[in-house]
């Protein structure tokens, strides 16, 4: 008898803790503000799906805008479309490495802002007639974006009526490594650039922009 008030709170407690679980974000299948990409996860990953991927595409189309995703050290044979706000953190960018296989840009930003990507390494995009349009890195009319501590290969940067956004700390060794078609005030900094052009940085119908403290090398194939 002396029990019963004792075995009924512990029953509403217990009654809350199931249903507070039924209600979580969690319970209910709702995304992480954070995921994991790692070559290696597969469908036995804790999280798998949800918050652990083995692409970096599929971690991107299911964090939530404002969400981080880590990215591992490994190649991933990608071409990554982002269009909402989202952080892109490599784990290392001379190992973490997103292949276009020359088939368009390694990443595209689309109309996306405050999108931040670092320590990746972006190859292999496409070197054709249309490089101007398939750098490692393009992005139409976004704001905020920050590219940092990575290393850019084969066409470049090119932002298209972009503005306010950050290039800085780079290794670039591109045909040309960054391009500016409109926009404003965006700025380019101390980033270590090899122009395999005449030009290192184009800029075009873009004003207000801040260009300091890069190291720029010229390249050239030689006679004939």
């Amino acid at each position: 008898m002396g029990n019963r008030p004792l075995i009924k709170t512990l029953s509403v407690v217990m009654s809350l803790v199931l249903l507070i679980s039924f209600f979580s974000p969690f319970s209910m299948g709702a995304p992480s503000s954070d995921s994991w990409v790692d070559p290696l996860y597969n469908a036995s990953t804790p999280g798998w799906g949800l918050t652990h991927f083995a692409t970096i595409q599929s971690a991107v189309d299911l964090t939530p805008a404002g969400g981080t995703v880590h990215i591992a050290s490994g190649t991933y044979l990608e071409n990554v479309t982002i269009n909402k706000t989202i952080y892109l953190s490599g784990e290392n960018k001379e190992t973490t490495i997103i292949d276009a296989g020359h088939t368009g840009s390694a990443i595209y930003v689309d109309h996306a802002d405050e999108v931040t990507i670092d320590s990746l390494r972006l190859s292999n995009s496409r070197l054709d007639q249309q490089e101007y349009q398939l750098p490692a890195l393009s992005a139409d009319q976004c704001t905020g974006l920050l590219v940092e501590d990575c290393i850019i290969d084969d066409v470049g940067i090119s932002l298209n009526e972009c503005s306010t956004c950050s290039i800085h700390g780079n290794i670039i060794d591109a045909h040309v490594p960054v391009i500016l078609h409109g926009g404003r005030e965006n700025n380019i900094t101390q980033n270590i650039m090899t122009a395999r052009h005449p030009q290192g940085v184009g800029l075009y119908r873009s004003h207000g922009n801040q260009v300091m403290d890069n190291q720029i090398t010229g390249w050239s194939e030689g006679p004939g």
